[in-house]
Protein backbone atom coordinates (compact mmCIF):
# COMPACT_ATOMS: atom_id res chain seq x y z
CA UNK A 1 0.00 0.00 0.00
CA UNK A 2 1.95 3.01 -1.39
CA UNK A 3 1.68 5.82 1.26
CA UNK A 4 -0.82 8.90 0.21
CA UNK A 5 -1.37 12.06 1.85
CA UNK A 6 -4.45 14.40 1.58
CA UNK A 7 -7.69 13.26 -0.86
CA UNK A 8 -5.77 10.04 -2.31
CA UNK A 9 -2.96 11.73 -3.42
CA UNK A 10 0.59 9.65 -3.37
CA UNK A 11 2.63 11.20 -0.63
CA UNK A 12 5.91 8.41 -1.22
CA UNK A 13 7.00 8.68 -5.12
CA UNK A 14 9.68 6.70 -7.11
CA UNK A 15 12.25 7.38 -9.61
CA UNK A 16 12.15 6.29 -13.02
CA UNK A 17 14.64 2.98 -14.58
CA UNK A 18 17.59 4.48 -16.12
CA UNK A 19 19.27 7.80 -16.27
CA UNK A 20 17.58 11.09 -16.33
CA UNK A 21 17.84 11.45 -19.98
CA UNK A 22 16.32 8.35 -20.84
CA UNK A 23 13.37 8.96 -18.93
CA UNK A 24 10.95 9.31 -21.56
CA UNK A 25 12.32 6.71 -23.66
CA UNK A 26 11.84 3.92 -20.54
CA UNK A 27 8.63 4.82 -19.87
CA UNK A 28 7.28 4.30 -23.05
CA UNK A 29 9.56 1.07 -23.38
CA UNK A 30 7.71 -0.41 -19.76
CA UNK A 31 3.93 0.72 -20.92
CA UNK A 32 4.62 -0.64 -24.31
CA UNK A 33 5.25 -3.77 -23.04
CA UNK A 34 2.08 -3.72 -20.37
CA UNK A 35 0.01 -2.96 -23.61
CA UNK A 36 1.17 -6.14 -25.25
CA UNK A 37 1.78 -8.65 -22.79
CA UNK A 38 -0.74 -7.65 -20.42
CA UNK A 39 1.93 -9.40 -17.64
CA UNK A 40 0.90 -10.82 -14.16
CA UNK A 41 2.13 -8.14 -11.26
CA UNK A 42 5.14 -10.49 -10.96
CA UNK A 43 6.34 -11.19 -14.23
CA UNK A 44 6.27 -7.62 -14.82
CA UNK A 45 8.60 -6.45 -11.88
CA UNK A 46 10.73 -9.61 -13.25
CA UNK A 47 10.47 -8.07 -16.66
CA UNK A 48 11.67 -5.07 -15.48
CA UNK A 49 14.40 -6.34 -13.21
CA UNK A 50 16.29 -7.78 -16.36
CA UNK A 51 15.82 -5.53 -18.77
CA UNK A 52 17.28 -2.78 -16.81
CA UNK A 53 19.35 -4.43 -13.90
CA UNK A 54 17.53 -3.04 -11.25
CA UNK A 55 16.20 -5.08 -7.88
CA UNK A 56 12.78 -6.53 -7.04
CA UNK A 57 11.76 -3.44 -4.76
CA UNK A 58 12.90 -1.53 -6.96
CA UNK A 59 11.18 -2.51 -10.07
CA UNK A 60 8.03 -3.15 -7.92
CA UNK A 61 7.35 0.25 -6.48
CA UNK A 62 8.24 1.65 -9.53
CA UNK A 63 5.00 -0.38 -11.27
CA UNK A 64 2.88 0.53 -7.95
CA UNK A 65 3.52 4.23 -8.47
CA UNK A 66 2.55 4.57 -11.97
CA UNK A 67 -0.31 1.92 -11.51
CA UNK A 68 -1.37 4.40 -8.35
CA UNK A 69 -1.05 7.60 -10.77
CA UNK A 70 -3.65 6.67 -13.01
CA UNK A 71 -1.45 5.22 -15.90
CA UNK A 72 -2.11 1.59 -15.54
CA UNK A 73 -4.78 -0.64 -14.13
CA UNK A 74 -4.00 -4.06 -11.95
CA UNK A 75 -7.15 -6.94 -12.46
CA UNK A 76 -7.34 -10.01 -11.28
CA UNK A 77 -3.23 -9.50 -10.07
CA UNK A 78 -2.62 -8.20 -14.35
CA UNK A 79 -1.29 -4.72 -15.45
CA UNK A 80 -2.91 -3.41 -18.42
CA UNK A 81 -2.91 0.78 -19.13
CA UNK A 82 -5.39 3.21 -18.33
CA UNK A 83 -7.12 5.08 -20.99
CA UNK A 84 -4.76 7.62 -20.40
CA UNK A 85 -1.96 5.88 -20.18
CA UNK A 86 -2.95 4.53 -23.64
CA UNK A 87 -3.11 7.73 -24.81
CA UNK A 88 0.47 9.06 -23.46
CA UNK A 89 1.96 6.11 -25.40
CA UNK A 90 0.18 6.77 -28.32
CA UNK A 91 0.59 10.61 -29.04
CA UNK A 92 3.82 10.46 -26.56
CA UNK A 93 2.23 14.06 -25.08
CA UNK A 94 4.22 13.92 -21.90
CA UNK A 95 1.49 17.10 -20.54
CA UNK A 96 -1.01 13.81 -20.60
CA UNK A 97 1.46 11.98 -18.19
CA UNK A 98 2.27 14.77 -16.31
CA UNK A 99 -1.36 15.45 -15.15
CA UNK A 100 -1.97 12.40 -13.96
CA UNK A 101 1.10 13.13 -11.42
CA UNK A 102 -0.01 16.30 -10.99
CA UNK A 103 -3.70 15.25 -9.83
CA UNK A 104 -2.67 11.96 -7.75
CA UNK A 105 0.94 13.10 -6.71
CA UNK A 106 1.42 14.71 -3.45
CA UNK A 107 3.85 18.24 -4.23
CA UNK A 108 4.32 18.33 -7.98
CA UNK A 109 2.16 21.44 -8.27
CA UNK A 110 4.00 22.63 -5.67
CA UNK A 111 6.88 22.01 -6.93
CA UNK A 112 6.36 23.59 -10.46
CA UNK A 113 4.90 27.39 -8.59
CA UNK A 114 7.94 26.97 -6.81
CA UNK A 115 10.14 26.98 -10.14
CA UNK A 116 8.00 28.95 -11.65
CA UNK A 117 8.18 32.05 -9.00
CA UNK A 118 11.17 31.46 -7.55
CA UNK A 119 14.24 29.88 -10.22
CA UNK A 120 16.74 29.79 -11.03
CA UNK A 121 16.86 27.88 -7.63
CA UNK A 122 19.93 25.72 -6.31
CA UNK A 123 19.08 22.28 -5.99
CA UNK A 124 19.64 22.49 -2.68
CA UNK A 125 17.23 25.60 -1.83
CA UNK A 126 14.58 23.77 -3.90
CA UNK A 127 14.76 20.53 -2.19
CA UNK A 128 14.42 22.81 1.14
CA UNK A 129 11.54 25.63 0.02
CA UNK A 130 9.58 22.44 -1.22
CA UNK A 131 9.87 20.44 2.13
CA UNK A 132 8.55 24.07 3.61
CA UNK A 133 6.10 24.81 1.35
CA UNK A 134 4.72 21.07 2.12
CA UNK A 135 4.29 21.57 5.85
CA UNK A 136 3.14 19.93 8.04
CA UNK A 137 3.22 17.01 6.00
CA UNK A 138 6.56 15.22 6.24
CA UNK A 139 8.02 13.19 3.59
CA UNK A 140 10.89 10.52 3.23
CA UNK A 141 14.36 11.66 2.16
CA UNK A 142 14.90 12.24 -1.41
CA UNK A 143 10.67 12.78 -2.19
CA UNK A 144 11.93 16.55 -3.66
CA UNK A 145 14.76 15.58 -5.69
CA UNK A 146 12.74 12.66 -7.06
CA UNK A 147 9.69 14.95 -8.25
CA UNK A 148 12.16 17.42 -10.03
CA UNK A 149 14.40 14.61 -11.68
CA UNK A 150 11.16 13.26 -13.50
CA UNK A 151 10.57 17.21 -14.66
CA UNK A 152 13.67 17.14 -16.18
CA UNK A 153 13.30 14.22 -17.43
CA UNK A 154 10.46 15.32 -19.38
CA UNK A 155 11.90 18.33 -20.62
CA UNK A 156 9.95 20.31 -17.88
CA UNK A 157 12.89 21.57 -15.99
CA UNK A 158 16.63 22.07 -16.00
CA UNK A 159 19.88 22.41 -14.23
CA UNK A 160 22.13 25.29 -15.72
CA UNK A 161 25.22 26.01 -13.24
CA UNK A 162 23.51 24.12 -10.38
CA UNK A 163 20.64 25.53 -10.71
CA UNK A 164 17.29 24.25 -11.35
CA UNK A 165 14.75 26.54 -13.65
CA UNK A 166 11.69 25.36 -15.74
CA UNK A 167 11.72 25.20 -19.44
CA UNK A 168 9.70 27.10 -21.66
CA UNK A 169 7.74 23.64 -21.92
CA UNK A 170 7.53 23.90 -18.24
CA UNK A 171 6.51 28.10 -18.22
CA UNK A 172 3.71 26.88 -20.33
CA UNK A 173 2.59 23.86 -18.59
CA UNK A 174 2.53 25.74 -15.88
CA UNK A 175 0.18 28.53 -17.19
CA UNK A 176 -2.26 25.83 -18.61
CA UNK A 177 -2.92 24.57 -15.33
CA UNK A 178 -3.66 27.81 -14.05
CA UNK A 179 -6.11 28.34 -17.17
CA UNK A 180 -7.59 25.17 -16.12
CA UNK A 181 -9.51 26.74 -13.18
CA UNK A 182 -10.99 29.49 -15.40
CA UNK A 183 -14.89 28.92 -15.27
CA UNK A 184 -14.93 30.72 -18.47
CA UNK A 185 -13.47 31.32 -22.36
CA UNK A 186 -13.46 35.13 -21.41
CA UNK A 187 -11.51 33.93 -17.81
CA UNK A 188 -8.99 32.06 -19.95
CA UNK A 189 -8.14 34.63 -22.04
CA UNK A 190 -8.33 37.65 -19.27
CA UNK A 191 -5.68 35.00 -16.87
CA UNK A 192 -3.47 34.66 -20.66
CA UNK A 193 -3.08 38.42 -20.40
CA UNK A 194 -2.26 38.66 -16.96
CA UNK A 195 0.67 35.58 -17.16
CA UNK A 196 2.38 37.13 -20.06
CA UNK A 197 2.20 40.40 -19.06
CA UNK A 198 4.38 39.22 -15.65
CA UNK A 199 6.44 37.69 -17.87
CA UNK A 200 6.85 40.91 -19.99
CA UNK A 201 7.44 43.07 -17.01
CA UNK A 202 10.28 40.17 -15.86
CA UNK A 203 11.42 40.39 -19.34
CA UNK A 204 12.10 43.85 -19.34
CA UNK A 205 13.85 43.70 -15.63
CA UNK A 206 16.38 41.20 -16.78
CA UNK A 207 17.13 43.72 -19.41
CA UNK A 208 17.95 45.97 -16.53
CA UNK A 209 14.90 48.12 -17.44
CA UNK A 210 12.33 49.61 -14.65
CA UNK A 211 9.19 47.41 -15.80
CA UNK A 212 6.07 49.03 -14.97
CA UNK A 213 2.96 47.10 -15.58
CA UNK A 214 -0.26 48.73 -16.45
CA UNK A 215 0.78 52.06 -16.71
CA UNK A 216 -1.01 55.01 -17.76
CA UNK A 217 -0.03 56.43 -21.21
CA UNK A 218 0.79 59.21 -19.81
CA UNK A 219 3.76 57.54 -18.32
CA UNK A 220 4.77 56.91 -21.62
CA UNK A 221 5.05 60.52 -22.50
CA UNK A 222 7.57 62.92 -21.98
CA UNK A 223 7.05 66.25 -19.91
CA UNK A 224 7.06 67.95 -22.42
CA UNK A 225 4.21 66.54 -24.56
CA UNK A 226 0.63 66.96 -24.53
CA UNK A 227 -1.11 64.55 -21.89
CA UNK A 228 -4.47 63.11 -21.80
CA UNK A 229 -6.50 64.56 -19.41
CA UNK A 230 -9.72 62.27 -19.30
CA UNK A 231 -9.84 58.28 -19.43
CA UNK A 232 -8.40 56.02 -17.16
CA UNK A 233 -5.95 54.37 -20.43
CA UNK A 234 -3.24 52.24 -19.74
CA UNK A 235 -0.96 50.07 -21.40
CA UNK A 236 -0.11 46.84 -20.69
CA UNK A 237 3.60 47.49 -19.79
CA UNK A 238 6.13 49.92 -20.33
CA UNK A 239 9.62 49.49 -20.30
CA UNK A 240 11.67 52.72 -19.05
CA UNK A 241 15.33 53.13 -18.55
CA UNK A 242 16.94 56.34 -17.41
CA UNK A 243 20.08 57.53 -19.36
CA UNK A 244 22.26 60.24 -17.20
CA UNK A 245 21.87 63.71 -19.03
CA UNK A 246 19.88 62.05 -22.06
CA UNK A 247 16.57 61.33 -20.18
CA UNK A 248 14.57 58.13 -20.23
CA UNK A 249 14.23 55.97 -23.15
CA UNK A 250 10.64 53.98 -23.41
CA UNK A 251 9.53 50.82 -25.26
CA UNK A 252 5.99 50.30 -24.16
CA UNK A 253 4.13 46.69 -24.96
CA UNK A 254 0.60 46.15 -25.79
CA UNK A 255 -0.26 42.45 -25.81
CA UNK A 256 -2.99 41.00 -28.10
CA UNK A 257 -4.59 37.86 -27.73
CA UNK A 258 -7.85 38.40 -30.43
CA UNK A 259 -9.17 41.19 -28.28
CA UNK A 260 -9.63 44.82 -29.28
CA UNK A 261 -6.84 45.11 -31.94
CA UNK A 262 -7.74 48.50 -33.08
CA UNK A 263 -7.92 49.81 -29.32
CA UNK A 264 -4.28 48.58 -28.70
CA UNK A 265 -2.76 49.75 -31.95
CA UNK A 266 -4.54 53.07 -30.96
CA UNK A 267 -2.66 53.32 -27.92
CA UNK A 268 0.87 52.54 -29.20
CA UNK A 269 0.03 55.41 -32.01
CA UNK A 270 -0.57 57.62 -29.16
CA UNK A 271 2.79 57.72 -27.73
CA UNK A 272 4.98 56.07 -30.64
CA UNK A 273 6.42 59.52 -31.45
CA UNK A 274 8.17 60.00 -28.25
CA UNK A 275 9.36 56.33 -27.75
CA UNK A 276 12.39 53.95 -29.51
CA UNK A 277 9.88 51.10 -30.36
CA UNK A 278 6.81 50.24 -30.23
CA UNK A 279 6.36 46.06 -29.04
CA UNK A 280 3.19 43.97 -29.47
CA UNK A 281 3.03 40.44 -28.47
CA UNK A 282 0.85 38.59 -30.38
CA UNK A 283 -0.09 35.28 -32.58
CA UNK A 284 1.34 34.48 -35.50
CA UNK A 285 -1.77 34.24 -37.28
CA UNK A 286 -2.26 38.17 -36.56
CA UNK A 287 0.82 39.37 -37.45
CA UNK A 288 -0.14 40.23 -41.00
CA UNK A 289 -3.52 41.64 -40.00
CA UNK A 290 -2.12 44.37 -37.84
CA UNK A 291 0.88 44.92 -40.23
CA UNK A 292 -1.98 45.45 -42.88
CA UNK A 293 -3.94 47.63 -40.67
CA UNK A 294 -0.82 49.84 -40.16
CA UNK A 295 -0.06 50.24 -43.98
CA UNK A 296 -4.02 51.07 -45.00
CA UNK A 297 -3.54 53.75 -42.40
CA UNK A 298 -0.03 54.77 -43.16
CA UNK A 299 0.69 54.96 -39.54
CA UNK A 300 3.62 56.02 -38.29
CA UNK A 301 3.59 53.26 -35.67
CA UNK A 302 4.69 50.64 -38.55
CA UNK A 303 8.63 52.38 -38.32
CA UNK A 304 8.57 51.46 -34.98
CA UNK A 305 6.62 48.23 -34.39
CA UNK A 306 8.33 44.59 -33.13
CA UNK A 307 6.04 42.11 -33.44
CA UNK A 308 6.73 39.33 -30.77
CA UNK A 309 5.22 35.88 -30.71
CA UNK A 310 4.09 34.57 -27.23
CA UNK A 311 6.46 31.39 -27.93
CA UNK A 312 9.03 34.15 -27.51
CA UNK A 313 8.29 35.26 -24.63
CA UNK A 314 8.14 31.95 -22.91
CA UNK A 315 11.81 31.08 -24.54
CA UNK A 316 13.34 34.50 -23.60
CA UNK A 317 11.36 34.15 -19.70
CA UNK A 318 13.56 30.56 -19.89
CA UNK A 319 16.87 32.56 -21.41
CA UNK A 320 16.67 34.95 -18.81
CA UNK A 321 16.67 31.98 -16.16
CA UNK A 322 19.55 30.25 -18.34
CA UNK A 323 21.61 33.27 -18.16
CA UNK A 324 20.81 34.73 -13.90
CA UNK A 325 21.74 31.02 -13.16
CA UNK A 326 25.15 31.36 -14.73
CA UNK A 327 25.46 35.09 -13.72
CA UNK A 328 24.81 34.33 -10.41
CA UNK A 329 27.25 30.87 -10.08
CA UNK A 330 30.26 32.86 -12.34
CA UNK A 331 30.00 35.96 -10.08
CA UNK A 332 28.97 35.04 -7.06
CA UNK A 333 29.98 31.42 -6.69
Amino acid sequence: MLPRVGPNRIKAFWPNVGSIAEYPKSLVRILSHINQANPSRRDAVLWVCREYRVVHEFARKLLNVLRAAGAMHCERSAYSLSAEGQNFLESGDSDILFRLFLRSVAGFKEMIQLLETEAPLPLKALDERWAETMRPVRFAPNQGPIRYNWLRGFGYASVVAHHILLTEKGLKLATELRLENAETSRGRTGLSHVELEDKVRLIGEFFEFEAKKRPSINDALPSYALKLREGDRQLDCLWVRYIPFAGQIRFPVEIQLGGNLADSLDRLETVCDHVQRAIIVTTEDQEQKIVDRLKVKRSHLLDKLTIIFVDDVYKAVEAAGVLTALARKIFTG
